[in-house]
């Protein structure tokens, strides 16, 4: 038996409160009858929209609990390929590492916004020349909310990374790493590539998921603790025959 410190499941606390709001708004579909109120003035519209509600929760109850199924199975034995806990010296390094790749991607997108409200900005100047004022301080609000959040978000992750447990799960199933579940194989999520960053030593796994517009691509870094680099190139092995089978 694998012994290992388990990390709570955090979609646990999800799949508590959306079932219970699944069942209060399935109550209020009702409540107009039992209240015996007038249907035609607001008794329909509080049941339709409580309808409208029920059903989405009760959607959302659904995906959670695969995604809690799928995340718990990422720890019985028989799925997991190693798991991996790491001294304080190369976690603080691989955290390091990660802030460093982290506030590059930050500041990319900072300026990639920042392009993209500026031309914005001239095509409403150019068409409405008298709301500039307007909409220099909406754009400057914009601007200064987005360059907060990319400096904040990466010493957020790396305070995060250095207060979790140092240890990596990686399973047939998805991967565990500083806190955060990577699940593929689930709804639209899938498993793109593996591979070794000899340079770095690091497992790099890319999956892909489909949002509401397009496909997004997903990065996790696992570093590789010191001579377990054949425990590396085994479990890569293994997750490349996983990408085959799927095409």
């Amino acid at each position: 038996m694998t012994e290992y410190r388990k990390p709570k499941n955090p979609y646990l606390i999800s799949l508590i409160i959306f079932p219970i709001l699944t069942f209060v708004f399935s109550f209020f579909i009702f409540m107009p009858i039992i209240l015996q109120a007038d249907m035609m003035d607001w008794g329909y519209a509080i049941s339709f929209v409580s309808f409208f509600l029920a059903v989405a929760f009760l959607i959302t109850t659904i995906i959670i609990s695969g995604f809690y199924k799928r995340a718990g199975k990422i720890f019985l034995d028989e799925n997991i390929l190693v798991h991996w806990q790491y001294d304080k010296l190369s976690w603080s390094r691989f955290t390091e590492n990660e802030y460093i790749a982290d506030k590059k991607n930050k500041r990319f997108l900072f300026l990639t916004i920042l392009v993209f409200v500026f031309i914005i900005a001239m095509i409403f100047i150019l068409i409405n020349r008298e709301v500039w004022k307007g909409f220099l301080i909406i754009f400057s609000i914009l601007l200064l909310i987005t360059g907060i959040l990319s400096f904040l978000i990466p010493e957020l992750n790396k305070k995060n990374h250095l207060k979790t447990f140092p240890q990596a799960f990686v399973s047939l199933k998805g991967v565990y790493l500083t806190g955060e579940f990577h699940i593929w194989d689930y709804l639209t999520a899938k498993l793109e590539k593996v591979f070794i960053d000899k340079k770095y030593m690091l497992i790099k796994i890319e999956y892909s998921y489909i949002t509401s517009y397009k496909k997004e691509y997903k990065e996790v870094r696992i570093p590789i603790p010191e001579n377990k680099f054949d425990e590396a190139v085994r479990i890569t092995e293994q997750l490349r025959k996983k990408t085959k089978n799927k095409k």
